[in-house]
């Protein structure tokens, strides 16, 4: 088998899966940025778009990692680790440790071992500990738990048997629920269960499942089935959630509410990368919605300090009246964010990423 990323065959780019990012990270925005009673709050798309980000990484990172197997024309587990940890480290470490300087520097409070874990990559857990929701720190919890996934998960693709691997991922996928419900029964609350990484694998593990099944490591048959059923999974996991948003406090609320979305994002990543062209997809393939989804990464991690420039920003335009008005406001607070996060990806992300043509995933292909 050639691998994805050989010189015979260079690196897939999915121009969709960046529009997809694009929705994920407006659907945060709209989350954090704008009034809860909104008439287009119907939906916590800050939820959604964060199940959609964990899809889309465990799909993108287990194709890599697949290519990077033994069976598959990888130089050897050693350099394969090595290499991909690398180029993770490159595109991942910089801006966040940036993010964490930028708090330091302006005197932002790392309380509750904040200061220590963030740095360490654990703050997720400090929800088990401490019922506050951290203000300006809140959101990197969705950070620790994908990197505690590429700490782990690289060894699982690299090492299990081939014909095993889809098993691993389905039995994550099933256990995530489960492990939920279990920790929704004694008692945790919804923060600490939420941020733990076995939580949200039914997200991540679902993703790394459909590449799985994409790129032929599938369980006989299986790629067939899900080609066949992909639109029933989509219908039934969007039913599953709203379910659980309507019967907020029935049993199987651990269960479908989560695990729900997960197959209905499933089914829309399927979509975005193999699915026919269309309207929609031509859409999310537009040259500015790509361009929004690779700098996702920064307007995620600025969305809140980026607060501090509109702040600024009020003051020196003497407009106080500005804080009155929520839409007006969420609009300045959003196009400031787009600008932080554009003078990131040029002047520091794009610079740093440079460095990957060093740390090629094939001789012949940066």
């Amino acid at each position: 088998m050639t691998p994805r990323n050989s010189p015979e065959k260079p690196a897939t780019h999915y121009k969709a899966l960046d529009g997809l990012r694009m929705l994920a990270v407006g659907g945060v925005l709209i989350s954090h940025y704008l009034p809860e009673d909104a008439p287009f709050q119907f939906l916590p798309w800050g939820p959604l778009g964060v199940q959609l980000f964990f899809v889309i990484s465990g799909f993108l990172i287990t194709g890599i990692l697949l290519d990077l197997r033994p069976d598959a024309g990888s130089p050897g587990l050693g350099d394969a680790l090595r290499i991909f940890y690398i180029r993770r480290f490159l595109r991942i470490f910089p801006p966040y440790y940036l993010l964490l300087l930028v708090y330091l520097v302006a005197g932002i409070g790392f309380p509750h071992g904040a200061a220590w874990a963030c740095p360490l990559y654990v703050f997720n857990f400090l929800a088990l500990f401490v019922n506050d929701p951290f203000n300006y720190l809140g959101h990197l919890w969705t950070l620790c738990v994908e990197e505690q996934f590429y700490l782990v998960w690289p060894f699982v693709v690299l090492v299990v048997p081939r014909g095993q691997l889809c098993r691993v991922a389905l039995l994550l996928v099933i256990a995530a629920p489960l492990f939920r419900m279990l920790l929704e029964g004694i008692g945790l609350p919804y923060p600490a269960i939420r941020n733990l990484p076995l939580s949200q694998f039914d997200a991540l593990a679902g993703g790394a499942l459909l590449a799985m099944l994409r790129n032929g490591f599938g369980i006989p048959g299986t790629t067939a089935i899900w080609e066949k059923w992909r639109m029933t999974v989509a219908i039934a996991g969007g039913l599953f959630y709203l379910a659980a948003l309507k019967w907020p406090f029935n049993p199987m609320h651990a269960m479908t509410g989560a695990t729900g979305s997960a197959l209905l994002m499933m089914a829309i990543v399927d979509w975005a990368a193999y699915g026919r062209n269309g309207v929609a997809r031509h859409l999310l393939m537009l040259r500015p919605f790509v361009y929004i989804g690779k700098i996702s990464y920064g307007i995620y991690l600025y969305q809140f300090v980026s607060l501090f420039v509109v702040y600024k920003l009020q003051h020196l335009l003497r407009h106080p009246a500005l804080m009155n008005h929520a839409y007006g406001f969420g609009a300045v607070w959003g196009v400031v964010t787009l600008v932080v996060a554009i003078g990131s990806w040029h002047l520091f992300e794009q610079p740093v990423l440079r460095f990957k043509r060093y740390f090629p995933y094939h001789p012949g292909v940066s």
